[in-house]
């Protein structure tokens, strides 16, 4: 008898195993098999996916197939009724975001209706079609002067053009700002040529998005691509110490240094180069943050500006405007922050002038007063920034303390709750969009409400990104007209796979729906939702935040007048490096149960059942 080696042994055992293993899948779990070909990065990815029999029998061939870049999640096991293997692609070059591409998985007869199992759930959302429903509007989901090559896979709806050095914009010359406070006061061409504005018009309107403009109103421009303001014994230039102001006039410049005149003429001929080139523009922004003009641009505005400078100066740029571009909406006054809501620069003798009255109501007061003596509106969007206090700036030592992350995820809550304090100097509650709806209401109904800058911090790690997504969710609840992030999340970080959770959660341009419904948390500090319809589709869309960094949460969903399909699908972010992830899940026509990890966003897709 010859026998067999040890390796011979361990190869015939383990071809045998194979064997076996082919045999029990060729019998009992039809195989869908998907390979990703001519993706962006080169890489092609297989997955490997089984229906098990509750999903209603075996998978035709040729079926859809889902093709992934995800880890597996553990869902109940009445719920993980798909199981993939994962091919992982090599490291994808950092300058492009990955492409996830997903079709979804459809059995081929229709599940039988069974009964939810038993479930102990901690939080309950309870979701119901007919209540507080109405349109979202789609312009929430804006960035401001974002790459023209992440735009295909973020897939915003808008771009703004703004920033402290577009008040200083020349735009005869085409690529010539001054930086002003931000970088010592200082003209640049910030390394790009040509008619710059033109360029991002024309690539906005290649992706068909909403185009908020910057129209320059404080009357200066950069004259050229190297003078600054102020230059010390050596000649070189600074921004003085201590800091000089409005309030602290110790040293004038002379704007000539740096600057040449702009009038209401420049800008109406440059309104009429837009119209010429066929350019749109959506929105045009009457400047960008005048009550800060005595700080910002000091060098060429050393007083401080008054209600009546920022009234006057919106008033006749914007009548400009519309001379020529008549479809275009002028927005402003573009306010930067809670303190300037409420008060000029010019402090309280210039408010005493106007009767004490608040700034944000005094000018729509005056915007209705205009229109109602002239016959024409020239403010479409009363326009703000909105930042939380203390939050949007970078920690200096690296990582954020918990509590730090704590309170970004409460500070949430400063978009529309009225019984949440602001935990910063501010010490009452601000709920900013009802406020400020309530305000356009009382003084000027019918002005829409838009906030052209905001961003929660920290968009690079998993806590700012769940500040992202519930913003976003918020702003559609709250009936929000527009909302430009500042300026974008970077590619492949937390926020953008969050943000893209609301934009192009499949790589196929599908978004959050866009029919706001309502969605209510029992416990909405430790799980946020916000739910909407596709009309096109039917789908209900659900969007859930677990805010919780180290618990998971057993969420039982409660659909009112809505029956769902068993076939439904759940997309999701982790803070994984490999982008969203897909699964799909079973639900139980008016229930869906489902544990939500730790810090993790799901957007689960519901169809409904014909």
């Amino acid at each position: 008898m010859r026998y067999l080696k040890k390796e011979q042994i361990f190869a015939l055992a383990g071809m045998t195993a194979l064997m076996l293993l082919a045999c029990l899948v060729g019998a009992y779990l039809p195989t869908v098999i998907a390979r990703l070909s001519n993706a962006p990065t080169g890489e092609r990815e297989v997955v490997r996916g089984a229906l098990t029999a509750s999903q209603g029998g075996a998978a035709q061939a040729g079926a859809p197939t889902a093709v992934v870049n995800i880890p597996t999640i553990e869902l109940p096991v009445a719920l993980a009724t798909f199981t993939s293997e994962i091919i992982t692609p090599r490291a994808m070059p950092t300058e492009e975001p990955p492409v996830l591409v997903v079709t979804r998985v459809t059995p081929t007869a229709q599940p039988t209706p069974v009964a939810a199992p038993p479930f102990s759930a901690d939080v309950t959302i309870q979701v119901d079609t007919q209540q507080n429903r109405h349109p979202i509007s789609p312009l929430i989901y804006g960035v401001s002067r974002a790459p023209a090559w992440i735009i295909p896979d973020l897939n915003p709806t808008g771009q703004s053009w703004g920033g402290n050095n577009s008040s200083r914009y020349n735009w005869r010359a085409g690529n010539l700002w001054n930086a002003a406070h931000d970088y010592i006061f200082v003209n640049g061409t910030y390394g790009q040529e040509g008619m710059v504005a033109d360029q991002f018009l024309r690539e906005s309107a290649t992706h068909d998005l909403a185009v908020r403009l910057t129209i320059p109103t404080l009357g200066w421009v950069a004259k050229d691509a190297w003078s600054c303001s102020f230059r010390d014994e050596n000649g070189e230039c600074y921004n003085p110490t201590p800091q000089i102001n409005c309030n602290n006039p110790l040293i004038i410049a002379d704007p000539y240094t740096t600057s040449i005149r702009s009038t209401p003429q420049d800008i109406r001929e440059w309104m009429q180069h837009i119209r010429d080139s066929n350019l749109p523009i959506r929105f045009a922004a009457m400047d960008n943050e005048p009550e800060l003009w005595g700080n910002s641009h000091y060098d060429v505005h050393p007083d401080c500006t008054t209600y009546a400078e920022i009234r006057d100066q919106f008033l006749t740029y914007s009548a400009v405007v519309k001379e020529v571009l008549p479809e275009v909406e002028t927005v402003g006054p573009v306010s930067c922050c809670w303190h300037f809501y409420w008060e000029s620069a010019a402090g309280h003798a210039d408010k005493a002038q106007h009767g004490n009255q608040d700034f944000i109501p005094w000018f729509l007061d005056q915007m209705r007063l205009h229109e109602e003596q002239t016959g024409q509106r020239l403010l479409d969007v009363l326009d703000i920034h909105y930042y939380p206090e203390d939050l949007y700036a970078e920690v200096q030592d690296g990582a954020e303390p918990a509590e730090r992350q704590a309170w970004r995820m409460r500070a949430t809550r400063s978009l529309w709750d009225p019984t949440y304090i602001d935990e910063t100097w501010i010490d009452e509650a601000v709920y900013i969009l009802p406020r400020m709806q309530q305000l356009i209401d009382e003084h000027y109904p019918g002005t829409k409400l838009g906030l052209s800058e905001w961003n929660y911090g920290a968009d690079d790690t998993m806590n700012g990104a769940l500040a992202l997504a519930e913003a976003l969710g918020i702003f559609g609840r709250y009936d929000l007209y527009y909302a430009y992030y500042w300026q974008y999340p970077e590619p492949n970080s937390p926020g953008y796979y969050a943000f893209k959770l609301y934009t192009n959660f499949d790589g196929q341009g599908n978004g959050f729906g866009s029919e706001s419904i309502s969605a209510e948390s029992s416990d909405h500090t430790s799980v946020g939702a916000h739910a909407a319809l596709n009309p096109e589709t039917g789908d209900l869309h659900l969007m859930l935040i677990n805010k919780n960094p180290d618990r998971a949460q057993n969420v039982a969903i409660d659909l009112q007048n809505f029956s769902a399909r068993q076939d439904a699908s759940l997309f999701y972010y982790d803070g994984s490096s490999t982008g969203i992830g897909y699964q799909p899940l079973v639900t139980y026509e008016d229930t869906v149960q489902l544990v939500l990890p730790p810090y993790t966003i799901y957007h689960l897709v519901l169809p409904a059942k014909q």
